[in-house]
């Protein structure tokens, strides 16, 4: 039975859902079982799932935050010194 066909099944007998979010569903099911009904949203992936690209973006973004840590670091520093001085 093809995909589509238990996609119209279902859609008949699930509170008048729209056809393309029950395809949905059984294109899921289809490729990763009740696993893949699951609910991910605003979850992220696991280090084991990243791409190259997107392991090296998580980097990138890892390196800008400690950075923008260090330029604040810095900043509160530069100030506290300055007050020791006037003092």
């Amino acid at each position: 039975m093809r995909s589509s066909d238990t996609a119209w099944r279902m859609n008949e007998t699930i509170n008048g859902r729209p056809y393309q979010q029950v395809y949905g569903w059984t294109k899921k099911y289809d490729t990763d079982g009740v696993h893949g009904l699951e609910d991910r949203r605003g979850q992220t992936k696991s280090e084991e799932e990243l791409t190259n690209e997107e392991n090296l973006e998580r980097r990138i973004q890892q390196i800008e935050r400690e950075n923008e840590r260090l330029r604040a670091e810095n900043l509160s520093l530069k100030k506290l010194e300055e007050i020791v001085r006037r003092d």
